[in-house]
C-alpha cells in the first residue's frame, strides 16, 4: 500500500479566477459598508419605536450612530435627508 500523504492547501492551489472573484466580493463589501451603516439607522429607530429595544439599550447603541448625529446637527442638508429617511420608520 501507498502511505497517505497530507498536503496543506496554499493560495497557489486556487485558480486565479476564484481568487479574482473573492477579491471583487471583498472590495464590494468594503465599498458598500458605509451605505449599509447610514441606512441601518432607520431600522434601528423602528426597533426602538415598536418596543423591541429598551430605553437603556437604545441609549447604549445610539453611540454607534454618534458620527451620523454629529453630521445631522452640523450640516443642514444632511439633517433634512436623515430626518426624511428616519420618518419612514416611525
Amino acid at each position: 500500500m501507498y502511505p497517505m500523504r497530507f498536503r496543506l492547501r496554499t493560495s497557489d492551489d486556487e485558480p486565479k479566477e476564484k481568487q479574482s472573484t473573492i477579491t471583487i466580493f471583498l472590495l464590494a463589501c468594503l465599498a458598500l459598508s458605509p451605505a449599509a451603516y447610514v441606512l441601518s439607522v432607520g431600522p434601528f429607530v423602528w426597533l426602538f419605536k415598536h418596543g423591541y429595544m429598551t430605553q437603556a439599550t437604545y441609549i447604549h447603541l445610539s453611540l454607534l450612530y454618534a458620527p451620523l448625529a454629529f453630521l445631522r446637527d452640523h450640516f443642514e442638508p444632511f439633517k433634512w435627508l436623515v430626518d426624511w429617511y428616519v420618518s419612514w420608520f416611525r
